[in-house]
């Protein structure tokens, strides 16, 4: 975590969503972390490694991948903190 914050001093910690995120402000800049108790799947993996590699949710529809890993990866793009 060291990395993320750069050298910014730590503002705030909070744990939340089921023991599942981790938000950490550092500055002006807030880092979330996914928690995982377990290994991830290697399908979850590949997911995450392609959502960063596409950038953005539209176009994972371009992409030729059948339906249902087509939703699941279309799935990690959901923010987990919802702006109203």
């Amino acid at each position: 975590m060291l990395c993320v914050l750069q050298g910014k001093p730590l503002t705030a910690l909070c744990w939340g969503h089921l023991d599942r995120r981790l938000f950490v402000a550092a500055g002006h800049q807030l880092h979330v972390a996914w928690v995982v108790k377990h290994v991830p799947s290697l399908q979850y993996l590949a997911q995450r490694s392609t959502q960063a590699l596409v950038h953005k949710e539209h176009n994972v529809e371009k992409l030729p991948l059948p339906a249902k890993l087509c939703s699941n990866l279309k799935a990690l793009f959901t923010p987990t903190i919802k702006v109203r």
